[in-house]
């Protein structure tokens, strides 16, 4: 536990200090200290995963915390890993990403303390085993990552979508404080471990608790329908910001509900189809919305909902599994949710950096406006390509294999007993095969409308901007930037070859999961490096048609030539695809869940030379729940606005009229 104590010293010692010095030395403070203390996070995490043995310390604290217990078992130590490796990358890519902001001390210096608070934060929700330190802790993760989204607040967009982020997570915070009450009132605790006692104890309030615990964490999560806040303040955050939130912030949110399942042993069959159910919600509509989006970072949001989803699909199988007592079918639901965390955490980091190096030199994330940035921007293009790949779940890379666990674990559940479980199993299999293929075609779209094709010439969509002028500009990111980009993109591609040696992390997590002594016999394993072996022959095959095509060609010119070309000599903007078009047949198919909005601008002159037509789909939760609560919740607020007048005097009157009104009701209740 001491090297954990000094690497969350380590941060927050650097996050201060780095506040007080000039942006070069700023700069290198904030890796090195990060560097160490990733270092010893995963020394220790890496000997608790592999041992399997758990680390304890108590703390001894003044009231109302007394004693609080820090641990840090697989579970905990899985996580802890990925927080480690991941967030020194964003930091890593910061220091690049954050360049013209290092005149601007007071804003960078404050960004970065902010930044390591945050991933202190985050270690810390994977220990703390009180309820009430644990929701401290948790507020204090959602307020630094609320400063970290606020970082260019100037923008409109940007103010509204943290404060929209900081009250999603206030009403998600109250359904945690509900379920830990009811905790206390139940069993006198509100240690984590009282939660075992709870749930075998009380039957019928546990369904409850239960499904306060995962609305509280899954509002983190970003599960449906309660993900508003992420497609918003993803988009409005920095680039090594979202890359944080999506790769490892919405992940504290899985663990909350796995933390919490591991204590449940054999969970009511209801609450697994309930998961179930509400994970195959936010995979479908999550990746429906991320296909036509228009905003890049905004796509990756709403594909993140998606992936959170899939994630949800393995939590919701492992515990039908637990209640069927299918310890395979647990095995590889839970197995195919870690090993899939894993995964999202290393491509969508991947390609929320990629979108970050993307808008540092274009200064918008509008797709429309872009294309033929393979040739400006080549690296970003390959390391884009890649996790575009690994997120689709092709072949060779690591987004294949947790997929392919996932669809192996709906498989087991088809033989269980009970038509309910058949059923739930077989349209989670169709489910998550719409998703994969929806991915491509949002992907595809993505890819190809940003990086291939060309330069769109004189389309801007504000003003009369010539947008190409940018496109053509437009080169690649500096060295920091394009290191995390390959990294991430090494770890994709030797996680997709070797699944095997990944899944060794998840064997001890599992075990706290499904509370046995000895995993299952499953030829898991076994499968895993047959995978593995056809992974590399498909690699293998690749490279060899590409040698023997070289070798035919010999270096010579390969000449191109139009087939029926009536007149047609070169590609303009004008005839390429737009994002809108490219997906619009396709969304049109979904009309119900896709809410579509026109806005059409022309000229009142007699012969119009400007005439421009925008489409865009809204999100039909914040269209007609959330919206419309807004509203209503404006309307009621006017009524008490002149309560706020402005003077000090009358606040204080206010203060002292609520103390008055205190003690005449402790008087008459005493």
């Amino acid at each position: 536990m001491e090297l954990f104590l000094y690497a969350i010293i380590l941060y927050l010692f650097t996050g201060i200090i780095q506040a007080f010095i000039p942006g070069k030395i700023r700069s290198v403070l904030m890796v090195i200290g990060a560097g160490v203390s990733s270092t010893l996070l995963t020394l220790l995490s890496s000997h608790v995963l592999l041992s399997g043995n758990t680390k304890m310390a108590l703390l001894q604290f003044p009231f109302p915390w007394r004693e609080i217990t820090v641990a840090i078992d697989p579970l905990s130590a899985f996580f802890i890993l990925v927080i480690a490796v991941i967030s020194f990358l964003a930091v890593l890519y910061s220091i690049g990403y954050l360049k013209p902001y290092y005149e601007k001390k007071e804003v960078s210096g404050t960004h970065l303390f902010f930044m390591n608070l945050l991933i202190v934060s985050m270690l810390l929700v994977t220990t703390i085993q009180n309820g009430l330190t644990f929701l401290v802790v948790w507020e204090i993760m959602s307020l630094s990552s609320f400063f970290l989204v606020f970082f260019e607040h100037e923008k409109k967009e940007v103010f509204n979508a943290a404060i929209q982020y900081l009250v999603a997570m206030h009403i998600g915070v109250i359904f945690l404080i509900a379920a830990f009450v009811l905790l206390y009132i139940h069993t006198g605790s509100l240690a984590f471990s009282a939660l075992e006692r709870f749930f075998n104890q009380n039957p019928q309030a546990s369904s409850l608790v239960f499904i306060f615990f995962f609305i509280g964490f899954g509002t983190k999560a970003g599960f449906i329908p309660f993900h508003v806040w992420l497609p918003e303040a993803h988009p409005a955050a920095p680039a090594h910001i979202s890359g944080i939130m999506s790769a490892l912030m919405i992940k504290t949110g899985i663990y909350g509900i796995l933390r919490v399942i591991s204590f449940t042993h054999n969970p009511p069959p209801g609450l697994g189809y309930f998961v179930l159910g509400i994970s195959l919600v936010s995979a479908l509509l999550g990746i429906l919305y991320a296909s036509v989006q228009k905003d890049i970072k905004r796509f990756l949001a709403y594909s993140s909902i998606e992936n959170i989803g899939i994630i949800g699909l393995g939590i919701g199988t492992g515990m039908l599994g637990l209640s069927f007592y299918n310890y395979s079918m647990a095995f590889l639901g839970f197995g195919g949710a870690l090993f899939h965390l894993l995964n999202h955490s290393i491509f969508k980091s991947l390609l929320f950096f990629s979108s970050g190096s993307i808008y540092a030199k274009l200064h918008h994330k509008n797709m429309e406006r872009m294309g033929g940035l393979i040739h400006s921007m080549p690296y970003t293009a390959v390391f884009t390509l890649i996790g575009s790949a690994a997120i689709c779940a092709l072949p060779p890379f690591n987004g294949f294999s947790s997929e392919f666990l996932l669809y192996f674990s709906m498989i087991k559940g088809i033989h269980v007993p009970g038509a309910l479980v058949k059923t739930a199993s077989i349209l989670s299999i169709a489910g998550l095969s719409f998703v994969g293929a929806t991915a491509l075609i949002a992907f595809t779209r993505m890819y190809g409308i940003t990086f291939l094709g060309v330069p769109r010439e004189n389309l801007s969509i504000h003003e009369n901007e010539n947008i190409s002028t940018h496109n053509k500009k437009a080169d690649d990111s500096n060295k920091a930037m394009l290191t995390v980009m390959g990294i991430l993109a090494a770890f994709a591609l030797g996680l997709g070859l070797f699944p095997k040696l990944g899944f060794k992390l998840m064997k001890h997590p599992l075990r706290v999961l499904m509370m046995y002594d000895e995993a299952p016999n499953t030829p898991f394993p076994d499968f895993l490096g047959k995978i593995s072996f056809s992974l590399f022959l498909f690699l293998g095959m690749f490279l060899f048609f590409f040698l023997l095509r070289k070798l035919i060609l010999n270096n010579r010119e390969v000449k191109t030539y139009k087939t029926w070309d009536c007149a047609y000599q070169k590609a303009t903007a004008r005839m390429q695809y737009t994002a809108s078009s490219y997906s619009r047949i396709f969304a049109l198919l979904f009309k119900p869940f896709l809410k579509l909005d026109f806005s059409i601008h022309s000229s009142t002159e007699l012969f119009p030379s400007h005439w421009k037509l925008e489409t865009h789909f809204r999100d039909v939760f914040d269209r007609y729940i959330i919206s419309p609560v807004t509203h209503s919740i404006k309307n009621s607020v006017k009524w008490f606005s002149w309560i706020q007048r402005g003077s000090t005097q009358q606040y204080i009157l206010y203060g002292l009229l609520f103390l008055l009104a205190a003690i005449m009701w402790i008087l008459g209740t005493s």
